[in-house]
């Protein structure tokens, strides 16, 4: 699945708006809105489902003419024979083959809301790549900015002796660095629009504003509610309804017929016809029997499958949850605790290197720590939307699971967390 064409429909709609605003939750909203494969997953349901209906009622009849007794020469009339046949199976064998489509059916659709929960994670992935890279742009931006004033205050500074040329110089290479960010992330920007502009033939908003989703709670449903086994259970019911119907296949099936005879010297006759057919008599027992020990073995398998599949979801949840919880606290502690005190010290040294009267060394040095915060911060953004990504997969999708396509490039920057599965979405 090619999960950059789930970023246009949001930036496509914002541009009607005052604000162009997009949030992670409508994005995922209209991803699956517009997702061919839940179409695919929803036909291919309907595909099984409909086969049932070959066993609905009884078998085709069948109709025969023989002609025996043909004379070369033409000069007796032949023997004919027209006889029309009605199989009958007995038992339930034909209502068990209808079970069979439906059940069946209903392990296809199982797979849906596995299909949503992946289709969810990687808008979320696409999401937090477009934020990641908008953020950081904003950023440097402005402490480019700010970095050329301070290097003019140091330059004027400079001249009464109260800066070095060395610390001008080493201010100056802070600033050309943080410029060269600047313009890899512009260009990461642009990289990132031409690739959803590919996907969607519109151009995607220059700056959107892309707001943090809420953080997500513990799944309020017992782990043995998970989609994942719900899926397995839905194909143990569809091994069970093979079972029912190899066993039923064993039923007696009879085939009465009637028809009507005409020959030479004979007027037309009235034939009745019995037949009877045994599927498990002989070698045919056989068979029948490697079908219930296959659909049997079948179930088991799938049975210790759910055992084994709860205990790795259960222990996979708890892991991505502490990681989630541990992200959010540093996140938490950086942005309402240091963060003000870091911009606190920059404001208060503005008005004084504004007259003059300030050193713009201090400045730039509080400038420095400030940059280095926010550009952690963002770093610890990023990998919290990747944990809680990957929760969120955990908790409703199947990352054990075939991982879709990748988008071909789209990758958070900043991020820590590892994706749910190998060959997914890249770099979380």
């Amino acid at each position: 699945m090619r999960a950059l064409v789930l970023v246009w429909i949001l930036l496509g709609s914002a541009n009607a708006g005052a604000q162009p605003l997009l949030d992670e939750d409508a994005l995922v909203a209209a991803a699956l809105r517009h997702a061919p494969e839940l179409t695919a997953i929803a036909q291919r349901s309907q595909a099984v489902a409909s086969l049932g209906k070959q066993y609905v009622g009884l078998p085709d009849p069948s109709l025969r003419l023989t002609v025996t007794g043909i004379d070369p020469m033409f000069r007796m009339p032949p023997t004919a024979m027209l006889m029309a046949e009605q199989a009958l199976p007995l038992g339930n064998a034909r209502e068990a083959g209808g079970q069979v489509a439906q059940a069946q059916a209903t392990a296809l659709a199982a797979e849906q809301p596995l299909a949503e929960a992946e289709l969810a994670w990687q808008a979320r992935t696409v999401f937090a790549a477009w934020r990641s890279v908008h953020v950081r742009r904003s950023i440097l931006k402005h402490h480019v900015r700010m970095g050329d004033e301070l290097i003019a205050a140091m330059t004027r500074q400079m001249a009464t002796g109260g800066v070095s040329a060395s610390r001008l110089a080493r201010l100056q290479t802070e600033v050309e660095r943080l410029r060269v960010e600047q313009e890899s992330a512009v260009h990461l920007t642009a990289n990132l629009a031409e690739l959803v502009q590919i996907w969607l033939g519109e151009t995607p908003l220059t700056d959107p504003v892309l707001t943090l989703p809420d953080a997500p709670t513990r799944a309020d449903r017992p782990v043995d509610q998970h989609p994942v086994l719900a899926r397995l259970t839905a194909q143990e019911a569809a091994a069970h309804a093979r079972v029912a119907a190899a066993r039923a296949g064993s039923a007696l099936t009879l085939m009465p017929g009637a028809g009507l005879m005409t020959g030479p010297d004979m007027p037309i006759g009235f034939l009745v016809t019995v037949g009877l057919r045994w599927p498990g008599f002989g070698s045919g027992r056989d068979r029948i029997d490697g079908q219930v020990n296959a659909a049997l073995a079948d179930g088991a398998a799938l049975t210790a499958e759910k055992q084994s599949r709860t205990r790795r979801i259960a222990a996979a949840q708890a892991q991505a949850w502490a990681t989630l919880q541990e992200l959010d606290m540093r996140r938490d502690g950086l942005r309402h605790r240091v963060l003000p005190l870091a911009e606190r010290a920059v404001h208060a040294g503005l008005p004084a290197v504004a007259s003059g009267a300030g050193a713009a060394v201090e400045l730039a040095e509080a400038e420095h720590r400030l940059v280095d915060l926010e550009l952690q911060l963002l770093a610890l953004d990023d990998a919290w939307l990747a944990a809680r990504a990957r929760w969120l997969w955990l908790r409703d999708g199947d990352p054990e699971g075939q991982a879709m396509p990748s988008a071909g490039g789209v990758a958070l920057p900043s991020a820590t967390v590892p994706e749910p599965t190998p060959g997914g979405m890249p770099g979380m």
